[in-house]
């Protein structure tokens, strides 16, 4: 295998956990799923808290331990998209697990957004990394997914 891999993920509803298990295991990679420190209870609740930290600038944080990433080379990142960008406690986990200079895979879920601005947030989250092959998983990319995979596969040959 060579490269030691990760796959870091938040799901609340179990579509990211699907993407992040698959990829953990058709790549060898350590799974690690990222939990916010205060849970996110039902749909409403989630959606009503998120408005506010957006409106309001409050990061919320991880309730995960931060992962050492001198242990990894290649990164997974999967999220669902939440009000347009990366959950602000997963970006938490990010910031503080200092991914720069590692390769970084992201993937995400949604139902309507796209991935634009998690992509941005990410490389000002992990200055110096490479961000590769990104992929927004939805119902109009679902037929998508064994392509993106294919080519996953011949670059972590």
């Amino acid at each position: 295998m060579g490269r030691k891999r990760v796959v870091l993920y938040a799901s609340r509803t179990g579509t990211t956990q699907k993407i992040a298990q698959d990829l953990a295991n058709r790549f060898e990679a350590d799974l690690i799923k990222v939990f916010p420190h205060k849970e996110y209870r039902s749909f409403a609740n989630a959606i009503m808290r998120v408005a506010k930290e957006k409106a309001t600038n409050e990061q919320a944080t991880s309730g995960t331990e931060f992962c050492d990433s001198s242990d990894y080379e290649i990164i997974f990142l999967g999220f669902p998209i939440w009000a347009g960008d990366v959950p602000t406690y997963f970006q938490d986990h990010i910031l503080n697990s200092e991914f720069g200079g590692t390769t970084i895979v992201p993937f995400a879920t949604s139902a309507f957004s796209s991935m634009a601005n998690s992509i941005r947030t990410i490389k000002q989250l992990c200055p110096g990394s490479r961000i590769m092959y990104p992929f927004l998983y939805n119902r109009k990319t679902a037929n998508q997914y064994p392509g993106w995979l294919y080519k996953l596969k011949s670059f972590l040959a």
